[in-house]
């Protein structure tokens, strides 16, 4: 049973770094498009509001870590049973499937937004459009894409890296 909290943990720890990134990067997109609109009406709305999901991010970022870092600690003081000798599925093994599907579901939830802004681009491209295409659509997504291909393409460095012993899949 701590084999599989151990992997469970780490899992949560990794789902919480893609959603920081993604927030991270909304905000970011956000500040960038929003700042000039800020500044000319001087809101203290846009300023409490991107300070709050800040401040969301910044915790989400922390859980993660935290669940990443202490991940040992976290089982020792939730008093998981230790796991028998011979439990079946190695954990490392186990770490690496779960990567794979998190990175599919990485994958999935991105492609919806990079074919909406790739057929804005090319609509774009044949008619006039009331405005260019705003390029900072594609960045949030591309990134979420692009650390999906990473979790699946290095699914078995990464479980070799947190248990010894993960043997290449075949």
């Amino acid at each position: 049973m701590r084999n599989l909290a151990i992997v469970g943990l780490k899992l949560l720890g990794i789902l919480g770094i893609y959603w920081a990134i993604t927030s991270i990067s909304t905000l970011t997109i956000a500040f960038l498009t929003g700042y000039q609109y800020a500044a000319n009406s001087h809101s203290a709305n846009f300023w409490m509001s991107f300070g709050m999901w800040l401040v969301i991010s910044l915790i989400n970022t922390g859980f993660a870590f935290v669940l990443l870092a202490r991940t040992d600690w976290i089982v020792v003081k939730l008093r998981f049973p230790e796991d028998p000798p011979s439990s079946g599925i190695a954990p490392s093994q186990l770490l690496r499937v779960g990567f794979v599907l998190l990175g599919a579901y990485v994958v999935i939830d991105a492609l919806p937004a990079i074919g909406s802004t790739v057929y804005i681009y090319a609509v774009s491209a044949w008619m006039p459009y009331p405005s260019a295409p705003d390029v900072g659509r594609i960045i949030t997504p591309a990134l979420k894409f692009l650390l999906g291909c990473i979790l699946i393409g290095n699914s078995n460095r990464f479980a070799r890296s947190v248990f010894s012993g993960c043997e290449p899949a075949t």
